[in-house]
């Protein structure tokens, strides 16, 4: 698990780097993202 938040918050890193137009429509992608995962994270963990 913690493999994969390294890479994704490398990847928040990234985004945030980047200097093109679409920049905070990838970085709101990201937080719903990241707000969802957190969410489904408790739920799919009691049913493992």
């Amino acid at each position: 698990m913690s493999t994969f938040t390294n890479g994704y918050r490398n990847t928040i890193k990234i985004e945030m780097n980047r200097s093109d137009k679409n920049r905070f429509k990838h970085f709101n992608f990201l937080v719903k993202f990241d707000l969802l995962f957190l969410d489904l994270l408790p739920k799919i963990w009691r049913q493992i």
